[in-house]
């Protein structure tokens, strides 16, 4: 018979109030307070409107200056703007890939003695991982393609 535990979302989310009420008591703040702190918001910057490439901006794109310094309009920016982000998310993870493969590549083998729960995962739900003694092996097949020669 298996013990399985589901956390639901407001079990989390009251967990998460307890954490900010604990913060606030040790004088920590929150992304939540640091995103109050900082209203109001600037419209054309949350709209992905405002260009901050060369050093002649920042440039905020209105109906009434439709360009930018270098000739840029709303459709090029908002594109430079998602380029950027996607491509600094993008290294800022492919360095997790690599570090995992380097893991993999210097471990060969895990044993797992004893696992008395299952993991859960990020959205509460147990993911399928076997609870108990079990053993994880690299094959050498992996291990070059993740790092060849």
């Amino acid at each position: 018979m298996s013990q399985e535990r589901y956390i639901t979302v407001e079990q989390m989310e009251q967990a998460t109030d307890s954490l900010l009420e604990n913060g606030k008591k040790v004088g920590a703040d929150s992304w939540q307070q640091r995103v109050k702190n900082q209203t109001p918001h600037c419209g054309v910057g949350e709209a992905g409107t405002c260009c901050r490439i060369c050093s002649m901006g920042p440039c905020r794109i209105t109906p009434k200056a439709p360009r930018g310094i270098c000739g840029c309009d709303v459709h090029g920016i908002v594109g430079r703007n998602y380029l950027r982000f996607t491509a600094g998310g993008a290294a800022t993870h492919s360095d997790h890939g690599r570090e995992i493969c380097h893991t993999l590549y210097r471990t060969r083998e895990v044993v797992v003695e004893q696992a008395e729960h299952a993991l859960v995962g990020i959205d509460g739900r147990l993911m399928h991982t076997p609870v108990g003694p079990f053993k994880i092996t690299v094959e050498q097949e992996v291990i070059n393609f993740l790092i060849p020669d």
